[in-house]
């Protein structure tokens, strides 16, 4: 059996767009090329397939779409072809982070926003997204969970939710076995795109004005619970809410912050959301001051 040409089929199974559109994928070097070949060589979706050569040192721009310089090579070719969006995997091809035709990276949460405005309710989102829609009102029927693939599979599973979503670019459906996928969430979006009155850019600007704001700080002399009571300490008073689903979340007048420590490193990371990153910027100090002093 010719595994590859056999889950190529299932993929294009769910391609359903109706209008021709140009599309940019950047595999970063992983195997997603391979796959992706196979699933966009005909139908109405015209595909400009970039860095897809296999190579274990992925000389392109790094596996991971969200460093700092990685969307640059797909920006460039989505202005340079007039694309409708471009979208770019991880080595693996389970992430997709998503650039609109203006060549702008969008974030996941407008992703989000854009399926689930598509999908049958309920939905799951990670703590960071799922901040960001409650900010923004568009948090009904979405479900919260910490972040990590067993979490929201779980929650996904146990409400019987359609869509999953996470920060980091992790897409979960339902008709994916709940499990992500880099191209099944690419093939919902171009699906969408292709019965919208609205381009990708527009979905994303006619959404309230918002903006995320992310930072680390190293945890070198204490660890996570020594520091998480004076954080809750600082902003018993001054906080509207504080969860504590996955680290710390700080919900404050039109802005939030979340803090929580790596699980793989001596790091201590924050998000933050809100109208204003001079604002955002504040708030992250703050807990970045109280950090270094204890």
């Amino acid at each position: 059996m010719n595994y590859l040409e056999t889950y190529a089929y299932f993929l294009r199974s769910k391609i359903a767009a109706d209008r021709p559109l140009r599309v940019v994928f950047d595999a970063s070097n992983g195997v997603t090329g391979l796959v992706l070949k196979d699933v966009f060589n005909k139908g109405e979706i015209e595909p400009f397939i970039i860095n897809d050569e296999i190579d274990p040192e992925f000389s392109a721009h790094g596996p991971n779409p969200l460093a700092q310089g990685a969307a640059l090579d797909c920006q460039r070719a989505v202005k340079e072809n007039s694309a409708a969006c471009g979208v770019i995997f991880d080595a693996d091809g389970d992430r997709a982070i998503f650039v609109d035709e203006k060549g702008r990276v969008v974030p996941s949460y407008v992703i989000a926003v854009l399926l689930f405005k598509h999908g049958k309710p309920p939905f799951v989102a990670d703590e960071l997204i799922y901040q960001s829609l409650k900010l923004l009102r568009l948090a009904e029927s979405v479900i919260p969970s910490p972040v990590g693939a067993h979490y929201v599979k779980e929650a996904m599973r146990t409400n019987d939710a359609s869509f999953g979503a996470e920060f980091s670019g992790h897409f979960y459906f339902e008709d994916f076995f709940f499990q992500d996928s880099g191209i099944v969430a690419a093939i919902h979006v171009i699906n969408i795109l292709s019965e919208c009155d609205v381009t990708l850019s527009q979905f994303w600007d006619n959404l309230p004005r918002f903006i995320l704001t992310y930072d680390e700080v190293s945890l070198t002399s204490r660890t996570w619970m020594e520091i998480e009571p004076f954080i809750l300490d600082l902003y018993a008073k001054k906080a509207q809410d504080v969860g504590k689903r996955d680290g710390v979340t700080l919900s404050l007048h039109n802005q939030w912050i979340n803090i929580r420590p790596s699980n793989t490193e001596p790091l201590l990371r924050m998000t933050a959301g809100g109208e204003s990153e001079k604002d955002n910027l504040v708030l992250i100090q703050e807990i970045k001051n109280l950090v270094s002093k204890k």
